[in-house]
């Protein structure tokens, strides 16, 4: 699977503190298959991430997900 980060994964990431799954996500995750737009409107990244087939990297699944985008939430892993 090929991901585009949201910025709230990025955000997340450069915290003192970042949510232990999102960590663990991103130690797994192979790095040749993730992406980081340089676009910050989540219209544009849903864009971004259709055209491209990638798997959007979000918190904020909801908005992505009305826009036909495939999301997943590092942040809801078990």
């Amino acid at each position: 699977m090929t991901f585009l980060f949201d910025t709230s994964v990025v955000s997340e990431i450069v915290k003192p503190a970042p949510d232990d799954n999102v960590v663990e996500w991103m130690k797994r995750a192979d790095e040749t298959s993730l992406y980081l737009s340089v676009l910050t409107i989540d219209g544009l990244i849903a864009a971004t991430g259709i055209a491209h087939d990638l798997i959007i990297a979000t918190r904020n699944t909801g908005d992505f997900e009305r826009c036909g985008a495939s999301c997943f939430d590092p942040w809801m892993q078990s």
